[in-house]
């Protein structure tokens, strides 16, 4: 593909993507701010009724800057996200994949999906960090579309797994809604997916219909596959 058209294409599906990503983070936004504006009014009330104990104004302070901490990844997030200035560098993969999850969270807690985490330990990934959580965004995004709609499923679940061998990188994202392949493949962000996997981490992404175990659980259902070349 040619540089410049490539440079146009993921440009173009940023700006779309970003969308989306913002209404997700004015959900979290919305609600983080309104447990802290929650907590602080309530303090507020006990202090001038002269009831507040300083255990009661300690676990204030904290439940505030737990709410504050949650937030300030995602002000990160976009002023990396649309710097067209981002280099390449080594970046750990469990943390691209917990700031991914984090930018997704409300999504998931509102349609009551669970999200199991299985992580191999120190696995650096060279490349833009948040080309690769546009990647993992997309298919979080996809993966929740699939176990609402599918109306048989009634606890989703999705289960992610990243493993690394001498000259791969996997990261394994499935759920427990056995689904229509050729459904899937349909999504208009599958595309742009697999563009920035291929061009940007020399990476493929495939899309399968698997049974599994899960600590001695049967599970049937759809595994997204990404295998990132070392």
């Amino acid at each position: 593909m040619n540089l410049k058209r490539n440079n146009n294409f993921l440009s173009e599906s940023k700006l779309l993507h970003g969308t989306e990503v913002m209404q997700a983070l004015i959900t979290q936004w919305k609600e983080q701010l309104s447990l802290i504006y929650t907590k602080s009014s309530g303090t507020l009330v006990n202090l001038e009724m002269g009831v507040l104990t300083e255990s009661m104004y300690k676990e204030t302070l904290e439940s505030i800057n737990e709410n504050i901490k949650q937030l300030i990844p995602t002000m990160k997030y976009f002023n990396d996200y649309f710097n067209q200035n981002n280099e390449k560098k080594f970046f750990n993969l469990e943390n691209c994949i917990e700031n991914s999850l984090m930018l997704v969270y409300p999504f998931f807690e509102r349609s009551k999906i669970v999200v199991h985490t299985t992580f191999e330990s120190h696995i650096e990934i060279f490349g833009v960090e948040t080309e690769l959580m546009q990647v993992l965004i997309n298919i979080f995004n996809r993966q929740i579309f699939i176990l609402t709609q599918n109306k048989r499923v009634l606890n989703g679940q999705i289960f992610i797994s990243t493993k690394i061998s001498m000259n791969q990188i996997e990261i394994s994202i499935k759920n427990n809604s056995e689904k229509d392949i050729e459904k899937i493949e349909k999504s208009k962000t599958l595309p742009t997916t697999k563009e920035i996997l291929e061009e940007s981490f020399n990476a493929e992404l495939k899309i399968q219909n698997e049974k599994f175990y899960i600590n001695k659980q049967r599970f049937c259902g759809n595994a997204f596959i990404i295998t990132l070349n070392t």
